[in-house]
């Protein structure tokens, strides 16, 4: 947003490199930044970093079925769901699904 002030952080984690996959993780805790194309704009980033820096073929992520929101930021990056697991995702007293999502190198 211009400010120099944090809006979130993002990344991979469980890096394979034999497997040549990681995880993808993102956090935008700045609620004024919600919606704003910022998610997107950091997913397609880090998408770009991991298929062609570290030429990763295969970027998987979970994320809770409570976050439609997320789960379109995903989908317009092209990631597929490819799994669920009921009632796995646990916040304070709210349970939901945990959504498996991937995305291969094209």
């Amino acid at each position: 947003d211009g400010s120099g002030k944090v809006l979130g952080y993002c990344g991979f984690c469980k890096l394979d490199q034999s497997l040549l996959e990681g995880e993808f993780f993102i956090l935008i805790g700045e609620k004024s930044a919600w919606n704003s194309g910022i998610g997107t704009e950091a997913t397609l980033k880090m998408l770009d970093l991991g298929f062609n820096e570290l030429k990763l073929k295969r970027v998987t992520l979970t994320v809770s079925s409570a976050n439609p929101g997320a789960r379109r930021v995903y989908e317009k990056a092209g990631f597929r769901q490819t799994g669920a697991l009921t009632g796995a995702f646990v916040r304070g007293d709210e349970v939901s699904d945990k959504i498996q999502m991937e995305i291969l190198r094209a």
